[in-house]
């Protein structure tokens, strides 16, 4: 009998013989390995059933497309072989190429031809921004206005400033001590880079308690 180091593909793999069968004893056999022997191991074709379709999803920071509709077929049991769809890039789009390919971990050791030509909307993330209560003294300097973000919330590594541009505005001109004014939007949108990936859906004012 023969074996292989592993199971994946290769070309002239070493192969090492043993002796098998229900009589084989060491006490009672000897065997010496015949030279440096080799083989290929080559990929497996798969076949695929269905069509596959690419689905549309909100931005999430990443290129991986879900597939679905299809099936692949002749896989090795226990091995490891999926059908994935990747984006060019992970931003917002209408009817984005997406392309197909095998993924998981025993993925090489397998071929298979797939079709080309397929697309899906990458939509934009929906976030809820929430101004956060502040307070101040009568007279005083207005302290930092911040915000919460909600919704969907941000997505890998994008992050606040990034995202937006500008400032939460209030106006406490004549607003006397145990007074609120409210903290509204200002400024404050999205940038033309990340956040073109987001649409703020709603913003929820806060309030600025006057000591």
């Amino acid at each position: 009998m023969g074996q292989f180091a592993d199971k994946n593909v290769g070309i002239a793999k070493p192969v090492t013989l043993s002796l098998t069968g229900i009589n084989v004893n060491a006490a009672n056999y000897s065997f010496s390995q015949p030279g440096n022997l080799t083989a290929n191991i080559i990929q497996r074709a798969l076949t695929l059933s269905g069509t596959p379709f690419a689905v549309s999803r909100p931005y999430d920071a990443t290129v991986i497309a879900q597939i679905s509709g299809a099936t692949i077929n002749n896989i090795v049991s226990g091995d490891t072989v999926n059908l994935g769809g990747t984006f060019a890039n992970p931003n917002v789009g209408t009817a984005k190429p997406v392309t197909l390919a095998l993924t998981g971990m025993d993925k090489g050791n397998y071929s298979i031809s797939l079709p080309t030509g397929l697309t899906a909307n990458i939509i934009a993330r929906n976030l809820v921004v929430t101004a956060d209560n502040a307070s101040m003294m009568f007279g005083g300097p207005i302290p930092p206005l911040t915000y919460t973000l909600g919704g969907a919330g941000l997505a890998g590594t994008d992050t606040k400033n990034s995202v937006f541009t500008g400032l939460l505005a209030v106006n406490t001109t004549g607003v006397n001590p145990g007074f609120t004014a409210p903290i509204t939007k200002g400024t404050l949108t999205l940038t033309a880079g990340a956040g073109g990936n987001y649409i703020i859906s709603s913003f929820v004012s806060g309030t600025m308690s006057v000591q």
